[in-house]
């Protein structure tokens, strides 16, 4: 008898274990896929410089007037300046770089970006044109290729120091009042998020695809409450974790998508859904 209790109680040792290193793992995982949530908020958001924020310089350039008009535009009020714009009539390609500030340098909220894109407007039979209207012939789509760009980036939880940044997209529609945009949009950098006494840094590779992402162009104010689609990609990063003297690593891969609907990004990762803000990149209840 004294030996089955025995047994009995080792195997609820065992059991307990068991349970207990299961909801370890688990919670582990929840945490991580958060923090994915927390990434992936900042780099869709338009004030931190995200997907939405290169939307908005579309939705700039498919507008008429001339392209001194355009980049103007993409400048707006924003601490913007367009440093550069030269056209290759070869390829029908114009070249434009951004330097972009946003927020207080010395503040929780600050945003620095420099871009370079390449730009055509195109025809109805898909050949470029000079300017957005050329000869009275308004263009129906813009090709537009982030070829390199980088930003840092802080706030109250999350802060970058360089991000990379890349894509290539496809607007259509220019000729209307409502623009859908289509393409790639890539990302690698480092992410250090803050949180409960706890630092944890994600050095990532974003790859995203933009898939029918709508929204009126013109005026960028408000842009973030005007668009509305998916976009849906992979996030791996390799994660550090520290709290006092406690640290971990672990290699992170996670399938997302997101839905920008009315301001907000309904994030999902790994099965786990989060809310995040489209303008300021902030994740709810963090």
């Amino acid at each position: 008898m004294k030996r089955n209790y025995l047994t009995l109680w080792l195997s609820g040792l065992v059991l307990v274990a068991a349970v207990g290193c299961d909801s370890s793992a688990n919670d582990e995982s929840l945490s991580a896929s958060e923090d994915v949530a927390e990434s992936l908020a900042k780099l869709v958001a338009e004030d931190t410089g995200g997907l939405v924020e290169q939307a908005g310089d579309i939705m700039d350039l498919a507008s008429v007037g001339d392209i001194q008009a355009q980049t103007a535009a993409v400048a707006g009020k924003q601490q913007t300046d367009v440093i550069e714009r030269s056209y290759d009539p070869e390829t029908g390609t114009w070249t434009i770089s951004v330097s972009r500030e946003r927020g207080d340098a010395a503040g929780d909220r600050y945003m620095s970006l420099q871009k370079v894109y390449e730009v055509q407007f195109l025809d109805a039979s898909g050949d470029s044109q000079r300017f957005f209207v050329t000869q009275g012939d308004t263009a129906h789509a813009i090709s537009f290729v982030i070829v390199e760009g980088s930003i840092s980036l802080t706030t109250p939880h999350v802060s970058a120091l360089r991000d990379n940044i890349t894509g290539s997209w496809m607007a259509t529609g220019v000729n209307t009042d409502i623009v859908t945009l289509n393409g790639t949009y890539a990302r690698s950098g480092g992410h250090t998020i803050t949180h409960l006494e706890a630092v944890r840094t994600l050095d990532y590779d974003l790859a995203l695809e933009v898939e029918e992402l709508v929204g009126p162009k013109g005026s960028r104010r408000d842009l973030s409450q005007k668009l509305s689609g998916t976009v849906s990609g992979q996030y791996d990063a390799f994660a550090t974790f520290e709290r006092g003297d406690a640290y971990r690593e672990r290699e992170i891969s996670r399938e997302f998508t997101v839905t920008i609907s009315e301001g907000e990004a309904t994030i999902v990762v790994n099965g786990d859904v989060y809310a995040g803000n489209v303008r300021t990149g902030d994740l709810a209840g963090r």
